[in-house]
C-alpha cells in the first residue's frame, strides 16, 4: 500500500459520528467461547513523525454477505513511544484489517488500509490464538507504507513483558497470516535502511556523536560529518535515550522505550544492563558524572515523573529523589517534566511547580528557584557548552500563545532576564549559546525563521529562515548545532551549523538514492 501521506491521513472529532462497529471480545470472552471464538494478536511499530503511536486497529469480517468490523484497542498506552499491542477475541473465520487510530489532542487520525493487499488476510480459528507479529508503518520517501516484520513474527515477548499472568496468550498460538510475507512488502526494509525518529545525540571525548532512531537502531556520526548504523537491537524498539560510557571497549549506554539499558561498544556490540532496583517505565532522560559514579534516569510512570539517582549503573541500587505528576489535568492543562543536561550536573523542571532545579555533581547538592511569577514551565532550552538555561511559560493551562513569556538565566532561575524578542506569539524557549549570543524561534502565524540577539534580547536581527528550534535541535560542545526536522513530509533530515544556525549543511537524509534519481530524471525531462 503506498499513497501521498496527505491522502491517506485525516483528522476527525472524537465526538463525530462513524460506522458503527463491534468491540472485539476479552479474554474472559475467549475462554468462555472457545468453540466458535479465537483469540487474534497483534503489534505495531511507527517508524514517522506523521503518525502518533496507534491506538486502535480496525478488523474486516470476510465471512458472509454483511460484513462486520471489530475494534482492537491498545492495550500498553502510555508505555512506550512507538509501539502498541493489539489483541481481541473473535468469532472463528477471516478477516483483514481495514483502518488504524491514533490518538491526538483534537482527535484522533485515521489510517485507511482497506487497499493494502500486500498484508494479506489473516485466519482466526476456534479455541486458538492467532499471532500476527508486527505490522511497520513507515513513511517511505514522501509515500506512506504499511507491511509486515521478517524479524518480529510473535509477540511472546511482549506478552512476557507486560503481561506474564495471562498464560493463554502464550499457549496454543499460530501465525495467523494465511499467506506468507510477499516479496512486494518491502516495508520494514526500507525503514531499517532510511532511519526516522533520530533524537537524543551523545557527544563522545574522542569527537563522535550517537544518536538513537525509531527502529531500535543507533546512528553514530565520524568527526567528517560522517553518519552510520552502529547498532540495532533485535527487538525494533525505538532508542529513547543515550548516554556517553566509555569503559573499555563500550562507548555509550542506550534505553529503549520500554525501559530496557544496553551497552554499545565501539563495534556496535549490545549488552544488556542489570538495572538493580531501577523501575520500569518510560524512560525519558539518562546522565552520568564523567567519573560514571552518580547516574541519573528519568521515567514516567502511572502519571508521575520520576527522577532516580545510582552511584553505579551495572545492578544499581536507585533511590527515588524527585516525584511530579505529568500529563493533562483538569485544573492545569497540560503538566510537564522536563530534564536537561548541564556541564557539571543536570536540570530538572516541572510545570506544575514553576520552578527550575539544578543538581551540581561536584557538591552533590540541588538549587531551586522559582520562575519569573511562578509561571508554569512550557519548554527550556539549554546549550551543552554553557550553564544558561532559557524558559517558555505560560499563564496556566499549558499551553503557549499570546500570554506566554521567554526569559534566561545564568545561574538556575537566581535571576531572570526577559527576552523581548520580534515576536508577538511565542513558541519556543530561547537557547543561549554565549554570553553573546541568543536564538529565538517565533513566526506561529507568519515570518518564520531565527532571531538573534548579540545584547541580552534588546535588539534582534534574523539569520536564518529555517523553523529550527520548534523541531529537535541539539547542541554539542565541539560540532556546533544539529537540527532534526519532524518528518511532517514523510521525511527527515539531520542538518548541522558550524556558524551559531545562520547556515545549516545537510548530512543525512531519510529519502532514498531512488527518489533522488526519480527527481534527477524528471527535472531532465522538463
Amino acid at each position: 500500500m503506498l499513497r501521498k501521506l496527505a491522502s491517506l491521513l485525516a483528522v476527525f472529532a472524537l465526538l463525530s459520528g462513524c460506522q458503527s462497529t463491534n468491540t472485539a471480545g476479552s479474554i474472559s470472552d475467549f475462554q468462555v467461547n472457545r468453540q466458535t471464538s479465537g483469540l487474534v494478536l497483534m503489534s505495531t511499530t511507527v517508524n514517522t513523525g506523521e503518525i502518533p503511536p496507534l491506538s486502535v486497529v480496525t478488523v474486516k469480517s470476510l465471512m458472509g454477505k454483511k460484513s462486520e468490523d471489530y475494534l482492537l484497542y491498545n492495550q500498553i498506552g502510555g508505555k512506550s513511544h512507538s509501539t502498541s499491542l493489539f489483541w481481541g477475541s473473535l468469532p472463528a473465520g477471516e478477516y483483514r484489517i481495514s483502518k488504524v487510530a491514533a490518538a491526538i489532542p483534537t482527535g484522533s487520525k485515521y489510517l485507511n488500509i482497506d487497499d493494502a493487499s500486500v498484508l494479506g488476510t489473516f485466519t482466526v480459528k476456534a479455541g486458538e490464538v492467532a499471532d500476527l507479529g508486527r505490522l511497520v508503518f513507515s513513511a517511505l520517501d514522501l509515500k506512506a507504507g504499511v507491511g509486515r516484520s521478517q524479524y518480529i513474527v510473535s509477540n511472546d515477548e511482549l506478552v512476557a513483558r507486560f503481561f506474564p499472568t495471562e498464560q493463554v496468550l502464550q499457549t496454543g498460538t499460530f501465525y495467523g497470516w494465511s499467506k506468507p510475507h510477499q516479496e512486494i512488502d518491502v516495508v520494514e526494509a526500507f525503514a531499517l535502511v532510511h532511519p526516522q525518529g533520530v533524537s537524543n545525540f551523545s557527544e563522545l571525548t574522542n569527537g563522535k556523536i550517537i544518536a538513537g532512531t525509531r527502529m531500535g537502531m543507533t546512528l553514530i556520526r565520524s568527526e567528517d560529518g560522517k553518519w552510520r548504523t552502529l547498532s540495532s537491537n533485535k527487538n525494533l524498539h525505538q532508542i529513547v535515550a543515550t548516554a556517553a560510557y566509555e569503559q573499555g571497549d563500550e562507548i555509550a549506554v542506550l534505553v529503549d522505550e520500554f525501559g530496557l539499558l544496553y551497552t554499545v561498544s565501539d563495534e556496535g556490540k549490545l549488552t544488556e544492563v542489570n538495572k538493580g532496583n531501577l523501575p520500569d517505565g518510560k524512560v525519558d532522560f539518562i546522565h552520568s558524572s564523567p567519573d560514571y559514579r552518580q547516574w541519573f534516569v528519568a521515567l514516567t510512570r502511572d502519571g508521575f515523573t520520576e527522577l532516580y539517582q545510582s552511584s553505579n549503573l551495572q545492578q544499581g541500587e536507585w533511590q527515588q529523589i524527585n516525584r511530579a505528576e505529568v500529563g493533562m489535568n483538569t485544573w492545569d492543562g497540560m503538566r510537564y517534566g522536563i530534564y536537561w543536561r548541564r556541564p557539571n550536573g543536570i536540570g530538572f523542571s516541572a510545570s506544575v511547580d514553576g520552578s527550575v532545579k539544578c543538581y551540581d555533581f561536584a557538591s552533590g547538592n540541588w538549587t531551586e528557584n522559582s520562575t519569573p511569577d511562578k509561571r508554569p514551565v512550557i519548554a527550556v532550552a539549554a546549550a551543552a557548552s554553557n550553564d544558561y538555561v532559557g524558559i517558555l511559560t505560560g499563564a496556566g493551562g499549558g499551553f503557549a500563545g499570546v500570554f506566554a513569556k521567554t526569559h534566561y538565566s545564568a545561574n538556575c532561575g537566581q535571576t531572570w532576564t526577559e527576552t523581548d524578542s520580534p515576536y508577538s506569539v511565542k513558541a519556543s524557549a530561547p537557547l543561549v549559546l554565549r554570553e553573546d549570543l541568543i536564538l529565538e524561534v517565533g513566526g506561529v502565524f507568519s515570518d518564520e525563521g531565527i532571531y538573534a540577539s548579540k545584547n541580552g534580547g534588546l535588539n534582534w536581527f534574523k539569520i536564518s529562515n529555517e523553523n529550527a528550534l520548534s523541531d529537535k535541535l541539539w547542541t554539542t560542545k565541539n560540532h556546533g548545532l544539529f537540527l532534526v526536522s519532524n518528518g511532517a513530509y514523510g521525511f527527515e533530515m539531520i542538518q548541522n551549523s558550524q556558524d551559531d544556525g545562520a547556515t545549516w549543511a545537510l548530512e543525512l537524509t531519510s529519502l532514498s538514492s531512488h527518489f533522488f534519481e526519480q527527481m534527477r530524471k524528471e527535472k531532465e525531462a522538463k
